[in-house]
């Protein structure tokens, strides 16, 4: 996936759901962050690998991850550490979180309701009869805002 696609994803006239049911890394993460409903199941596997070799994050990682509060982003996109299952949605890379049990089930529901007339509301409440709650405070989020609160990074190395 190139530049050019994850743009013309991101800004589609559409809205756009993504179910994150395994390794969302490289292409995967261009086509699910910039999604306006993104569901994370226990076996999501979130990371920019690129960036733990010293490669600058892509796929629109500068602007997704200069997003997400407490330095988290700032954290993801220097270490390329991994996130899972719930952490997806404490976060903020996911904004709902479905049992592996529940997303087939969710997915037909998704299929049989919506079409080019379905609103975003009728789609969230589709998608929040099979949502769990989550805790919305990511158990680092402390630690990482304070290591990664800088206005250089020689002072965070």
């Amino acid at each position: 996936m190139c530049i050019r696609d994850s743009y013309s994803i991101a800004t589609l006239n559409t809205t756009k759901i993504a179910l994150m049911d395994g390794i969302v890394m490289g292409g995967g993460v261009g086509v699910s962050v910039h999604s306006e409903i993104r569901v994370a199941t226990e076996n999501s596997v979130f990371a920019m690998p690129e960036s733990r070799i010293g490669l600058f994050t892509d796929v629109g990682g500068g602007y997704f991850l200069s997003r997400l509060r407490n330095n988290i982003g700032l954290y993801l996109g220097l270490t390329g550490a991994r996130l899972r299952g719930k952490e997806l949605v404490q976060v903020g890379v996911a904004n709902y979180f479905v049992k592996k049990d529940n997303l087939q089930e969710l997915e037909n529901q998704l299929v049989s309701q919506v079409n080019d007339n379905t609103t975003q509301d009728h789609i969230v409440s589709i998608i929040s009869k099979y949502t769990e709650k989550v805790e919305q405070k990511y158990q680092r989020e402390e630690v990482i805002n304070e290591l990664f609160e800088s206005n250089s990074l020689a002072d965070i190395y």
